[in-house]
């Protein structure tokens, strides 16, 4: 009988791995971003940290982001884009991300003290597979 710490160690660190990868998510956004409902997103800011904090959206798909601080006042921004709005206590917020080019993007508070503590997430925009749609042309026109 075998007994378990004789299992090689490179099959340990494989597994590992494999497990560390599977708690980070795969693909773009991760295996837990939130995709919008109804062109529409719904976010908490609180105690140093946003809810959900990762987001997935697909370029050219019209987004709403509704914020909501729940204990004091927050920001949320996203350098590379130019956004910065500020979410004062108990208050909704909302952030248009329609336009949004393809990319990763780390959203986080800009009050300070607060990014440092955490409060930050990550925005993946991709491209949507291209489907072909029958045109009102007729003729066997398809657009893309």
């Amino acid at each position: 009988m075998r007994c378990w710490m004789s299992f090689p160690r490179w099959w340990l660190s494989l597994l590992l791995i494999f497990g560390m990868a599977l708690a980070n998510g795969c693909g773009e956004g991760g295996a837990n971003a939130v995709r919008p409902v109804n062109g529409i997103i719904e976010m908490t800011a609180s105690a140093f940290g946003f809810k959900p904090d990762r987001i997935a959206m697909e370029v050219g798909e019209a987004v709403s982001l509704k914020l909501t601080s729940t204990d004091t006042l927050h920001t949320f921004t996203i350098k590379e884009l130019g956004i910065e709005v500020e979410i004062p206590l108990g208050q909704t917020a909302r952030v248009d991300l329609t336009g949004t080019k393809e990319g990763r993007y780390i959203f986080y508070c800009a009050v300070p003290g607060h990014r440092e503590k955490g409060m930050e997430g990550v925005l993946s925009v991709s491209h949507r597979p291209l489907a072909p749609t029958r045109s009102s042309g007729g003729g066997g026109v398809y657009t893309y």
